[in-house]
């Protein structure tokens, strides 16, 4: 795995990124006030869940500091079976956004989780879901929406024309878009690689992790992901 890296920004202020532990979050309450304020009720998952999957051996928590203080988070999911980093959440405090922090954050997950994956073999790429800016209630949420997907297209990222629903983790699901960014000189992933990332996503985290019955995940493949 990565480990700690420090970094020289705003008047010469150290920065810090490390991965840390199931101990090291429950003991951070700014990890846990970014993390509530920056993703809807519906999109977050149980701080439980979050714990487990560090304890489980199949997630990674990261933070970035300023002046010892939490300003921004990230966690992903290791998806073993299909050699893919699902990036799950990516957050940087308000006060501290347009510096660059939130690029440095998601190339230090991409490095970390292939470094902790890469002892079964290279993995293939990362995925992630984002909002949709045509559901937005807003036209500022829509612009906001639009600016995430292309901070994430500036680092790599695409976005993958397949529609995709976010299962139940608070009780409803959410439909979402998918975004793909693939390790040098792979391809991208055809119609049915990308169905067997979504199972996986779908089973070995959402399932296993979060525990959404199997029933209701199957319904969701058969129902709201097209492949043609």
């Amino acid at each position: 795995m990565v480990g700690p890296i420090d970094f020289v920004v705003m008047e010469d202020e150290p920065l810090h990124l490390e991965c840390f532990s199931a101990k090291d979050l429950a003991g951070d309450p700014r990890w846990w006030e970014i993390y509530c304020d920056s993703f809807p009720a519906e999109e977050r998952e149980s701080a439980e869940t979050i714990m487990r999957g560090l304890e489980h051996g199949v997630a990674l928590v990261s933070r970035i500091s300023l002046r010892g203080e939490t300003v921004g988070l990230a966690s992903a999911h290791l998806l073993m079976r299909v050699g893919i980093v699902f990036l799950v959440y990516l957050a940087i405090a308000p006060e501290v956004r347009r510096h660059g922090l939130g690029t440095k954050l998601f190339e230090f997950m991409w490095k970390s989780a292939f470094d902790r994956m890469g002892f079964g073999g290279s993995p293939r790429g990362m995925i992630w879901e984002v909002d949709p800016p045509g559901t937005a209630a807003s036209a500022a949420e829509a612009r906001w929406r639009r600016q995430r997907i292309q901070f994430f297209q500036r680092r790599g990222g695409t976005l993958l024309p397949r529609q995709y629903i976010q299962p139940p983790i608070s009780g409803v699901p959410v439909p979402m878009q998918l975004m793909f960014r693939g390790a040098a000189a792979l391809p991208m992933p055809d119609n049915i690689a990308l169905r067997r990332i979504v199972e996986a996503m779908y089973f070995d985290k959402y399932g296993a992790l979060n525990g959404i019955p199997a029933d209701i995940l199957r319904k969701l493949l058969w129902d709201d992901i097209s492949y043609s």
